[in-house]
């Protein structure tokens, strides 16, 4: 059987991308091994026929130790040698003006933590894709260095690399200019435009909607009746289904935070005066759940009665129960 290798490195990206993929592979007599660099056994998915989840530091051996110590030692060196020639301040610059003084500090950063941290991934990449014959590597983000290093020696093995769209594209998306995957597999026709205009080839972008909403639309009855069971919900009640979203404090200087949670307020009144009705409120992986539970409560205070109103847990499958 053919061996696909998934990059599960953010545990949310991969439980809204890659997951339906590899639950669809896993049925067609292909071995799926989802990668993680965290700790634990199992990940966003319980083992099951052909779906292996291992996280990289099982590789993990004296051999590769002292691989990543001759590799830090080279680095090292070459970051001092930069550093000595006093270079960085010419390259950051901008119509001649010297950029050095809001850019050193990252840069520093970058010397001193996170390629340290690239070196041992690096390290591991090279071992796995090496000791494992892999017929492919699926990819859900090209943003993530992690994710980054794979493609690059995919690229050096002639293993070909499959990238699987996570979000909304924009012409700010940067990093597609550096496309290292021999394809992309996009939500529809506006991310393709864009993703031509960043200059990736149209022969390398393959239309073929999102993983997760095709999962959500192809349930069957017993698995709809099976969710709504799950919370109690009666079977002539409607479903309506909230996907929340939060605001980064860093944004409220610029964008009021206010208008986002009026909005969830009117969502919340709506529905507790519809009869007929439930309302699921379905949280931002980054929201604050207790923020929101709180404002359902100050707004509803017979919600408890009512029964028209669920805070689902962020890992709930609560769509489809219609």
């Amino acid at each position: 059987s053919s061996q696909f290798l998934f990059l599960g490195f953010s545990n949310y990206m991969y439980r809204d991308v890659l997951s339906p993929v590899v639950d669809f592979l896993s049925t067609q007599n292909i071995t799926c091994e989802v990668i993680h660099d965290g700790f634990k056994k199992n990940y966003s998915t319980e083992q099951a026929k052909n779906i292996y989840t291992n996280s990289i530091w099982q590789y993990w051996n004296k051999e590769l130790e002292k691989e990543f110590v001759k590799y830090k030692t080279l680095v090292d060196e070459a970051i001092s040698e930069l550093i000595f020639m006093k270079i960085l301040p010419k390259i950051f610059m901008n119509n001649n003006i010297s950029l050095w003084s809001q850019m050193k500090y990252t840069i520093n950063w970058l010397f001193k933590f996170h390629i340290q941290i690239l070196i041992e991934q690096i390290v591991i990449a090279r071992y796995i894709l090496k000791k494992n014959r892999i017929s492919i590597i699926i990819s859900p983000d090209v943003s993530d260095p992690r994710t980054r290093v794979y493609s690059v020696i995919a690229n050096q093995l002639k293993i070909p690399v499959l990238e699987v769209q996570f979000g909304p594209q924009g012409l700010d998306g940067v990093e597609w200019q550096f496309l290292l995957s021999d394809k992309v597999a996009t939500w529809g026709n506006e991310p393709y435009n864009i993703l031509i205009k960043h200059g990736i080839p149209a022969e390398k972008i393959v239309i073929t909607g999102s993983p997760r909403h095709d999962k959500m639309v192809n349930i069957s009855y017993n698995e709809k009746i099976t969710l709504r069971n799950m919370k109690g919900i009666k079977t002539d009640l409607k479903v309506i289904l909230l996907a929340s979203t939060y605001q980064q404090k860093e944004y409220n200087s610029f964008s009021n935070p206010k208008i986002l949670k009026s909005m969830k307020n009117a969502v919340f009144e709506a529905a507790n005066k519809v009869k007929g009705v439930i309302l699921i409120v379905k949280p931002h992986p980054l929201e604050n759940l207790k923020e929101t539970k709180t404002k359902r409560k100050l707004l509803l205070p017979n919600w408890w009665i009512q029964q028209n109103l669920l805070i689902s847990e962020k890992k709930l499958p609560t769509t489809n129960m219609n």
